[in-house]
């Protein structure tokens, strides 16, 4: 963006300009692979075999997915959501996927 000022928005604005959440899920027992069925929601696992699902609050709920968690026979000892904050916001607004050279004066 070159120095350029790219938003000047109130907080509550610039955060829901990311629609995304994560889900971490702390199984009773650690996992060594994904059920299949998590699969189709991008679940990954973490070094600490914590189940991760990165998910937009607008087309899923939370609920939905602890169902379908769930559902694959998986007991939930833990879990917590997290949310974008400022900073991410920040470099989503400042890392420019294509970018394009300054204008040359």
């Amino acid at each position: 963006n070159h120095g350029e000022v790219v938003a000047c928005e109130p907080k509550q604005t610039l955060l829901a300009r990311l629609d995304q959440k994560t889900l971490v899920i702390h199984p009773q027992k650690t996992l060594k692979t994904i059920p299949s069925a998590l699969r189709q929601l991008n679940a990954e696992l973490d070094k600490d075999g914590a189940l991760i699902i990165r998910y937009r609050s607008t087309e899923q709920s939370v609920g939905f997915l602890i169902e379908q968690v769930r559902n694959t026979g998986i007991r939930i000892s833990d879990l917590k959501t997290r949310e974008p904050d400022l900073e991410d916001v920040f470099l989503e607004l400042t890392t420019n996927k294509n970018p394009t050279p300054p204008n040359p004066k």
